[in-house]
């Protein structure tokens, strides 16, 4: 280690501000027979936190000319492609206007989706898993990536036993539920689960892990559900995306990939000699859609940490005033009270969820 550490130098690239930031970077697929997506950003600083997306306008080409676009015409930094009647074996492109420049990915060939043969659930001591099993099929690569959207029912961390009386700020007990105790949650995740299969014999791959969460994750509270969406993958796309997460994943190691050798399959059409970076792929994608119940739940009891015992005789609309609300009533420490806590923590809408009922839903 002693001998490992003496040969490592601080190294500053004698780069400018213009070479090192604004370039834009491309995120884009192509689906045939879905919707294609195309992601605008600007490289940035390691010390910035937020992300600098780009506007612009996008679209997808085909051999033909035919261009196709969202549909609403405006400047935006992602945008949604209706791309149904796509189909596999021919070629397209990806297309982008920014800051007055035209850009252009390479030409692409969507190859047929593989099968998501089965979605399981399986839990250890402390995490839940998501596995599923997989053929290439006929197109087989040896290479599949797997995005996912959930959705899942969970209640807020505290139930409300109390109501404000707002005639006498009394807090009689409420009589049913608490109505924001329950919602529904859904999260898009857009990192790619890479599947490398090229190794084995066959088309076929079984349990390969596509989420974990832990047991005590809300995930669990009464109903979950996740939608996969698989496509396979070419050697250069896998390898690609691979390279790319090892970098944003911050390694900081001997063996952590230099982003500055990324370079992706697109160009500046109006402008040759300027710096485009990011990735198009083409593919045509297969979902499907699994539920698991509660069974994996780890109970953990209500953290009430957070409540703030309030006397009688001290002022209850300070708190209401201050996105406080009562919850419950409480004895702490010889202090008896109306316990308040943040709403975030007895309102599940508040907490991010929503109670409008999804369409897929059991």
């Amino acid at each position: 280690m002693a001998l490992a550490s003496a040969c490592i130098y601080p190294y500053s690239p004698e780069l400018s501000k213009e070479e090192t930031e604004r370039i834009l970077v491309v995120d884009g697929e192509i689906v045939a027979g879905g919707t294609s997506v195309i992601r605008l950003f600007y490289t940035q600083g390691l010390q910035e936190e937020t992300t600098k997306t780009a506007m612009g306008k996008a679209w997808v080409e085909d051999e033909a000319g035919n261009k196709y676009y969202d549909g609403t015409g405006a400047w935006k930094s992602t945008s949604y492609i209706p791309t149904l009647g796509l189909t596999a074996g021919n070629k397209y492109r990806a297309g982008m206007t920014v800051d007055g420049e035209t850009y252009y990915s390479e030409w692409l060939t969507p190859v047929s989706a593989p099968e998501i043969t089965r979605i399981s659930f399986d839990a250890d001591e402390s995490s839940v898993y998501v596995k599923a099993d997989l053929n290439g099929g006929e197109s087989a690569t040896g290479y599949i990536g797997i995005t996912f959207d959930e959705t899942w029912e969970f209640h807020s961390d505290l139930e409300a036993e109390l109501v404000i009386d707002p005639d006498t700020w009394s807090f009689p007990p409420m009589m049913e539920q608490y109505p924001y105790y329950w919602c529904w949650k859904s999260m898009e995740t857009h990192t790619m689960v890479l599947v490398d299969y090229s190794k084995y014999l066959g088309t076929k791959v079984n349990g390969a892990t596509v989420q974990r969460f832990s047991r005590t994750d809300s995930r669990n509270h009464k109903k979950y559900s996740i939608q996969m969406r698989a496509r396979n993958l070419s050697k250069e796309a896998y390898e690609y995306i691979n390279y790319v997460q090892d970098v944003a994943s911050g390694g900081s190691n001997l063996f952590t990939p230099d982003p500055g050798t990324m370079e992706g399959n697109l160009h500046c059409e109006t402008n040759p000699e300027k710096k485009v970076m990011g990735l198009v792929q083409a593919a045509c994608a297969t979902s499907s859609r699994a539920f698991l119940d509660s069974r994996y739940l780890k109970f953990v009891a209500p953290d009430e940490s957070l409540l703030v015992i309030v006397p009688e005789e001290e002022y209850p609309y300070y708190y209401n005033d201050r996105g406080y609300r009562p919850v419950k009533n409480i004895v702490r420490d010889e202090q008896s009270g109306v316990g308040w806590g943040p709403e975030r923590c007895i309102n599940c809408i508040v907490a991010g969820g929503t109670q409008e009922k999804p369409d897929f839903w059991e």
